[in-house]
């Protein structure tokens, strides 16, 4: 299956050049607000009492981020063009504060990256000096580097720490945009962009490291887990 759609991309690649009336190579840099996010902890202020001063459940995801993106779209026509795009998304992630004066406080922050792999379909209105233009772009994401720390403080302010690693499964996806190409000068242009994506991962296995160097590892399979 895998050899099947390499030799498609390869084929569309190859067509590609043969027609094209234009290439155009993309580079992009800027960062990525979650939008799709789940429930992950909470941030609460609690007094000598137990009483809750302040809660907040936090909604994050690890698809946010500071992201730098490659893309080259091989133009069949003056307006549709076939467009393959990787890059890096990285410093994604989320943190939450817990003070509790009764059984100490506790800090938690988490750190993911990830690598999108995709392929797809861009309709530009033509060349003019500004070119609005559209695209499509499944393919796959490839969470890296996912791992979090939590402190856990006693009453006398003293923690210990407590790490863990993520592996994920290669996620599919959906990258789409809207944006217009402004040109600087002959084939140069700058563009401006709105492109959510919408991705999802399975995890796969968490590793737990405590304070003293225990190391505990729990498997995740399809609806179940070890």
């Amino acid at each position: 299956m895998v050899k099947n759609i390499l030799a498609v991309i390869a084929g569309l690649v190859i067509a590609g050049q043969v027609t094209a009336v234009d290439i155009q190579l993309g580079f992009a840099a800027g960062y990525g607000f979650a939008s799709g996010r789940d429930e992950v902890a909470s941030s609460y202020i609690m007094d000598n009492n137990g009483e809750l001063i302040e809660y907040k459940n936090n909604l994050a995801s690890y698809g946010n981020g500071v992201k730098f993106d490659i893309d080259l779209t091989i133009f069949l026509n003056n307006t549709l063009g076939i467009m393959f795009g990787t890059g890096f998304s990285m410093l994604g992630g989320y943190s939450y504060e817990q003070d509790d004066p009764i059984f100490g406080d506790r800090e938690g922050k988490y750190r993911a990256n990830y690598l999108p792999i995709s392929g797809g379909l861009k309709f530009q209105a033509g060349w003019n000096r500004l070119s609005p233009y559209v695209f499509v772009a499944p393919g796959l994401f490839i969470p890296i580097g996912v791992n979090g720390e939590v402190k856990n403080y006693n009453l006398q302010n003293e923690y210990t720490t407590t790490e863990y690693e993520y592996k994920f499964a290669p996620g599919f996806g959906i990258s789409s945009g809207i944006g217009m190409l402004l040109e600087l000068s002959d084939g140069l242009r700058i563009r401006f962009e709105f492109a959510p994506t919408y991705a999802f991962a399975r995890l796969t296995e968490r590793k737990r490291i405590d304070n003293d160097g225990d190391v505990s590892i729990t498997i995740y399979k399809k609806n179940k887990r070890n």
